[in-house]
């Protein structure tokens, strides 16, 4: 089209739901509409039902939405179609981004307002995790300064003044670590961005609300962090911080032994959750679709201009020894794009079954690979005859109450020539629906497929690309593999997984780092202990048994409380998927002795060679 430009707009910011590099006129796009189905007598830009077209309203000030919603049941009434009931109603634009599932081929942008609740869930357990961490930590080594607090105690501190003391000292060390957190952010920001396909920014000067949020959110750690430990000091004797080892009292403690499992039980539920959803992510990849999808090689046409030369370039296609078939349809699977109408039922006319239609060539369920449980596929010698017929999948003949579908008319005066074998036309998010073929006319035919040879799937491809630019030279050659189509059908689903992988091993990272620090001060607390059980005749083996046995009990403890915890939260992920596995205790067993692993990997160091101590070297000078 010849295109005058009026005017220059300002770009869109990248946060929009709007996407636009060029703006014309509505009448070029029904322009382009009514030219494009002239010749099948649909008039697009005259039917209440066109999905083409998105219709923003700007009400007045002070208008009610939900009053003009109201008034919109009655205009549904006077316009509605019978074959294709549809609802028209309001929605804020504000909401679209998260709230758009059940808007009708809408343009705009989607988010996933579930995940991004979940994945804010879990990066606050993971920074409670982190505050479980500094709480442990400070315990264990409040046994150094039981003097110092007791000495202060004597000399008339008061309590305030040691909690303020305490809390001063947790606030400034998590305040310190701010600057790094923020350098950290920005320099994985770009890697986020890659990863989620998103252009996030952070705009510390911009905003203002973000700068109080982060400060208020840093000191709230702070006071949390150093609570624990500032009270627990604070409330103890004088005398009894001075003469007795305070820290034989805190390392048998309730509290500690609750916060370890605590922090285990977000650990060992993530990590379950993670093999559980990894499984069903490979289940759907490794499903037999019901067709042979190896060596499909699909070629998106690029438009009107292409279809009065589809035939010539299917034929030469078919010289060509390295390719085994091609044919075109309107749609190929697995996809989650469908076209549904209404059929009757057979044995009941007043009933209505929706039913899914694909315009197919003649020789599509041969090159598909589509197996035929009954009947004949389409011929193309008998193409005007064909045109009326149509091929069912089982799913279609069930669901239409057919008991012999080979020549059974239909409502419209269709035929049934064969039935094909279920197969996967959608992802398992979804039921296998009705499906009916019937053959087409070129210009509704989108997409090319092409079998490859196996043992020649290069030189396939080369002679595809060979051909393809001698019918189109000014268009690039568009293609993808079927078995790729994996990727973008559960796009979702691999994003949703792979943030749940990289937060279980930051989880991983954040349990290590405690026990570490953790076992570090509880080996020293116990060096005298271990020394006197060696002189009495106790082995390595004893030793090591006694140090880990806790460790043990509380991972158990922590696996066990996780199970109902992940099998609630995974069996309700699962409820999206029809077609689905099954949780196994298997995996809940898996998970324990992998966090068993992990936990003694990070206190194993510490445990042993506190175990192999020479008693001399601690016993010297009792």
């Amino acid at each position: 089209k010849d295109l005058r430009i009026t005017g220059v707009f300002r770009d869109i910011p990248e946060r929009s739901i709007f996407r636009a590099e060029a703006i014309t006129s509505i009448e070029l796009g029904k322009a382009h509409l009514q030219s494009y189905y002239a010749s099948s007598g649909v008039r697009p830009n005259e039917s209440w039902m066109s999905p083409h077209y998105s219709t923003f309203v700007l009400l007045k000030e002070g208008s009610a939405p939900d009053a003009v919603a109201t008034k919109l049941a009655a205009f549904t009434e006077r316009h509605k179609d019978e074959r294709r009931p549809l609802i028209y109603g309001l929605q804020g634009l504000r909401d679209i981004y998260f709230h758009s599932n059940h808007m009708m081929n809408h343009p705009f942008p989607e988010g996933n307002l579930q995940g991004l609740y979940l994945f804010s869930v879990i990066a606050f357990l993971i920074l409670v995790m982190a505050c479980v961490n500094f709480i442990l930590l400070s315990t264990a080594r409040s046994t150094l300064r039981t003097r110092e607090v007791g000495m202060r105690k004597v000399v008339g501190a008061q309590r305030s003044q040691l909690i303020g003391q305490i809390m001063t000292e947790s606030v400034f060390l998590v305040f310190l670590s701010l600057p790094f957190a923020m350098v950290l952010s920005a320099l994985f920001l770009p890697a986020l961005n890659e990863f989620l396909r998103k252009k996030l920014i952070i705009d510390y000067a911009g905003n203002h609300l973000y700068i109080l949020f982060l400060f208020g959110i840093t000191l709230i750690l702070g006071l949390v962090s150093g609570s624990y430990t500032s009270i627990h000091l604070s409330r103890l004797k004088p005398i009894e911080m001075i003469r007795t080892r305070v820290g034989s009292v805190v390392n048998k403690s309730v509290l500690r032994r609750a916060l370890i499992v605590f922090q285990l039980i977000i650990f060992v539920s993530l990590l379950s959750s993670t093999f559980i959803i990894s499984r069903q992510l490979s289940f759907s990849k490794h499903l037999d679709y019901g067709f042979d999808m190896n060596g499909l090689l699909a070629i998106d046409l690029t438009g009107k201009e292409f279809v009065e030369k589809y035939r010539p370039f299917k034929a030469e296609l078919e010289q060509e020894v390295s390719i085994l078939g091609v044919s075109a349809a309107s749609v190929l699977p697995p996809s989650n794009s469908y076209a549904v109408s209404k059929w009757k039922r057979v044995d009941d006319p007043e009933r209505d079954v929706e039913i899914e239609s694909i315009s197919v060539d003649s020789d599509f369920i041969e090159t598909m690979g589509f197996s035929l449980v009954g009947g004949r596929g389409f011929n193309e010698n008998l193409r005007g005859e064909d045109r009326r017929n149509v091929i069912l999948n089982q799913t279609a003949v069930e669901a239409l109450g057919i008991q012999e579908p080979a020549g059974q008319l239909l409502y419209d005066e269709r035929i049934v020539i064969g039935v094909v074998r279920d197969f996967h036309v959608h992802s398992v998010h979804h039921e296998i629906p009705p499906i009916a073929f019937h053959l087409s006319e070129d210009r509704y035919l989108y997409s090319v497929v092409v079998r490859l040879r196996p043992e020649r799937t290069e030189e396939g491809m080369a002679a595809v690309k060979r051909v393809w630019e001698r019918f189109s030279p000014d268009h690039p050659i568009e293609t993808y593999f079927l078995q790729d189509t994996y990727q973008w059908l559960y796009r979702r689903d691999i994003v949703f997984n792979r943030m749940i992988k990289r937060f279980t091993g930051l989880a991983v990272f954040v349990a290590c780092l405690g026990l570490f620090g953790l076992s570090l001060f509880m080996a020293e607390r116990r060096l005298r202990e271990i020394g006197i059980r060696k002189v009495f005749g106790a082995d390595l083996a004893s030793i090591l048994t006694l140090l880990s046995k806790e460790l043990v009990l509380l991972v158990c403890i922590a696996a066990v409380i996780s199970v109902p915890i992940v099998w609630i939260a995974m069996e309700r992920w699962l409820q999206d998927f029809v077609f689905r596995i099954r949780i196994s205790p298997f995996t809940f067993l898996l998970t324990a002795v992998f966090a068993m692993g992990v936990s003694w990997f990070s206190v194993g160091f510490q445990t042993v060679r506190a175990a192999l101590t020479n008693p001399v070297d601690v016993l010297r000078y009792e």
